[in-house]
């Protein structure tokens, strides 16, 4: 029992940190995405949206958190954002890599009933 708290910690802490990519992802890619001081305005604005949205409706502790179908539509659109702007900025692979170990720690969240 005690091996499964560590790996369900570990798996939590997996999840943070690929919220964490997310937000760094939707930076880069805003920053590239266009010309000009506009950059700069999409390179705060997405992961400011991103982190509201996610704050409200996909945080453990937040006002709306979302159970069942609903989380799952909001992580696939969360992270689902966070691979695309990976691939968008240039890094195809990363993206592949991030949105495998994403859905894999999810499933892994659900199953222990962590998600």
């Amino acid at each position: 029992m005690e091996r499964n708290g560590a790996l369900v910690g570990v798996s939590l802490a997996v999840q943070f940190a690929a919220e964490l990519v997310v937000l760094a992802a939707l930076a880069v890619w805003g920053y590239g995405a266009v010309d000009g001081v506009g950059r700069y305005a999409l390179m705060v604005a997405a992961p400011a949206i991103a982190a509201v949205v996610w704050g409200v409706f996909g945080a453990p502790r937040g006002p709306r958190h979302l159970t069942g179908l609903g989380r799952r539509i909001l992580q696939l659109l969360f992270f689902g954002a966070g691979a695309l702007a990976l691939a968008g900025a240039g890094h195809p692979l990363a993206a592949v890599v991030f949105a495998v170990v994403v859905t894999t720690n999810i499933a892994f969240l659900t199953y222990t009933r962590r998600d």
